[in-house]
């Protein structure tokens, strides 16, 4: 049970990682790089973005993880499952690398400031 607990996190994490890559290259391409005063959330603009379908393949993949996180929970302890959804961070700049074709800028890489 700990074993497929185990895998499932795993699983969850990579579905999270790809989550983030996919709703941050939407919000990305629609509005570049924020200026100080376009950091304003609005209805309008999360509309827009809500309605791009590779937010909404994120939002699923979201939803994906979340679903498989908790049968993992369901299957082992709190301890063992939970540290192994931190591998959602490297795997989300590995992915973002590739997507860019460039290495990860090398402090993503470490926990050292």
């Amino acid at each position: 049970m700990q074993a497929t607990a185990v895998a499932l996190a795993v699983l969850g994490a990579a579905l999270f990682a790809g989550a983030a890559v996919l709703q941050h290259r939407e919000v990305a391409d629609l509005y570049g790089e924020p200026h100080s005063r376009e950091r304003v959330v609005s209805l309008r603009r999360l509309g827009r973005i809500a309605r791009r379908p590779g937010w909404l393949t994120g939002f699923g993949l979201a939803a994906g993880g979340t679903t498989v996180h908790a049968v993992a929970l369901a299957l082992a302890p709190l301890r063992l499952v939970q540290p192994i959804g931190v591998l959602a961070v490297p795997v989300a700049v590995l992915l973002s690398a590739l997507r860019l074709r460039r290495a990860p800028v090398p402090a993503s890489c470490s926990a050292s400031p």
